[in-house]
């Protein structure tokens, strides 16, 4: 029996700098059931890396393109190159001919929906991000709606969504037959070795404390400002709760992050002792009376 062929479309290296950590499981996931699986990357330069490899059964191929140059002051310009590389992509994936496309992101679909027309094959759509809300989030509302429209006329050429969270599955299903994948990790990597945690509450002075953490993009729609609210009220009531934030952002969100964090700090320096309660205050004024 022959295997069915799955082309994964990444518009970056599903290796370096780092594994994605998501387009390998699915891929890992679909060699297990059956599935021939390649990865096509659009990748700007071929330094340090080969064109094609095996990673764990999972065939990886790398396509140049040309690399979008931001310095151009006309957004026409900038769209016209994207449109440019997505029509190269296309032509690559009706050259290798899968049986199924698989695309990850939204900025990888012009692409195979390009080459879905010409196959005339099943397309999937798998959203990572809530891309027309991360536009709205940096305050460009007209950036959210080209993304939000782009995003709806694409859609009426996929197959089946992938997404990763119940708000983007109610919103999705609107449209199109969907399935939620959460981004978790596997059990056996879930638990951190002693020793590294050690070493990171040693670091950040947390050996004594309750940490809560938030680690993913910063952006607004990720409940980023919801964070900082509650660790501004929190930090009133209890001396023994830190708050921990990792992961990139924009620049401008990110400074305005660490202002608000600034003024926490400037607010709240130490947070208050626990007062003591009424009848706690009466007993011990009783006791000074007595050694009086």
């Amino acid at each position: 029996m022959v295997k069915k062929s799955v082309l994964m479309v990444l518009t970056k290296d599903i290796l370096y700098p780092h594994l994605d950590g998501r387009v390998y499981k699915e891929a890992i996931s679909l060699t297990k059931h059956g599935f021939d699986v390649s990865v096509l990357c659009r990748i700007y330069s071929f330094k340090d890396v080969p064109r094609t490899e095996n990673y764990d059964g999972i065939t990886i191929i790398r396509h140049l393109c040309e690399l979008p140059k931001f310095k151009y002051k006309s957004r026409i310009k900038q769209l016209y190159q994207n449109f440019k590389n997505a029509r190269n992509m296309a032509n690559k994936i009706v050259q290798i001919k899968p049986d199924i496309i698989h695309a990850h992101d939204l900025n990888a679909l012009l692409e195979c929906v390009l080459a879905k027309r010409k196959l005339g094959i099943p397309l999937i759509y798998d959203s990572h991000e809530d891309w027309p809300r991360f536009e709205q989030s940096n305050g460009n509302n007209i950036a959210y709606l080209g993304a939000l429209l782009y995003e709806n006329f694409l859609l009426t050429h996929v197959n089946f969504v992938i997404t990763v969270n119940h708000i983007l599955g109610q919103k999705f299903k609107q449209k199109r037959s969907t399935i939620i994948l959460y981004n978790l990790p596997e059990e056996k990597k879930f638990k951190a070795k002693p020793d590294i945690v050690k070493q990171i509450r040693k670091k950040y002075k947390l050996q004594h404390n309750i940490v809560i953490e938030y680690h993913g993009v910063i952006g607004r729609t990720r409940g980023i400002d919801k964070f900082i609210d509650a660790a501004s009220k929190l930090v009133r009531r209890f001396d023994n709760i830190r708050f921990l934030i990792i992961g990139p952002g924009y620049e401008d969100l990110v400074n305005e992050v660490n202002r608000k964090i600034e003024e926490i700090k400037f607010k709240y320096p130490n947070p208050p002792k626990k007062q003591k309660s009424n009848q706690q205050q009466r007993i011990v004024k009783k006791k000074k009376k007595k050694q009086k």
